[in-house]
């Protein structure tokens, strides 16, 4: 089962929801978990994804015409297809006419009907 926690940070599985996260913004390094936090504490700016008993989780969020997936971690190889196919419904139905994700480059291969736009070079200083 996938679905948007309506008000996450007060769910009872936000714990494990957040000890996921925390594996995504600490590999991505462009946030911390406290600004994902920050944003899901209002759901126009991040929704939170959850697949099963917490075993997959996502963020989103929307902007004109586009849905964001911020942050996804967990066992996508489960979870995965079925969590981005809700989520594209959900976005088409709120208005999106595109999808977007930063990606490490191996979600390439498990996310074949996607396509690569750019690619996002960072040296840490």
């Amino acid at each position: 089962m996938i679905s948007i926690v309506r008000h996450p940070l007060e769910w009872d599985g936000w714990a494990k929801a957040r000890a996921l996260l925390e594996q995504s913004v600490s590999k991505s390094g462009d946030c911390t978990i406290e600004e994902v936090e920050a944003a899901l504490a209002d759901i126009a700016k991040a929704q939170l994804w959850v697949a099963g008993d917490v075993e997959l989780v996502a963020v989103t969020q929307l902007y004109p015409g586009e849905c964001f997936v911020w942050h996804m971690a967990g066992d996508f190889a489960r979870w995965g297809q079925e969590m981005t196919d809700a989520a594209i419904k959900w976005a088409r139905a709120e208005g999106c006419t595109k999808m977007e994700l930063n990606a490490r480059p191996g979600w390439q291969r498990r996310l074949r009907d996607w396509d690569v736009v750019t690619v996002t070079l960072r040296k840490v200083l």
